[in-house]
């Protein structure tokens, strides 16, 4: 079960041959209206957390769809380590207020 803060989906897992972009849920089980303004605030190796990877290891731009925020593609094909764990971290804005979740991202062995 996913702690205080990380989106519902749990921890994600991506090979290094795949570059993928989640779908989040932000809702976390409440009536939420629509996101706006999403944004990846920052991608981390989880051994070295404050250094943010987001220029080598992200492409593209984060989108929403109703309560779904789409992240940029994660590059697993040249830029994710076997055996780390990853963490993104979004925000976005809600009825005026600013809101955030993180998800992880588990790269196998």
């Amino acid at each position: 079960m996913p702690g205080p803060g990380e989106v519902v989906e749990g921890l994600r897992e991506q090979f290094t041959f795949q570059n993928l972009a989640y779908v989040v849920d932000v809702s976390r089980g409440v009536a939420a209206s629509a996101p706006t303004g999403p944004s990846v605030d920052s991608f981390e190796d989880k051994s070295a957390l404050g250094t943010d990877l987001q220029s080598t290891h992200l492409s593209g731009t984060i989108s929403v769809s109703g309560i779904n925020v789409t992240t940029p593609i994660v590059l697993g094909r040249t830029q994710l380590t076997a055996g780390k764990i990853y963490r993104m971290t979004i925000s976005w804005t809600d009825s005026g207020n600013i809101d955030g979740c993180f998800l992880r991202i588990y790269v196998p062995v």
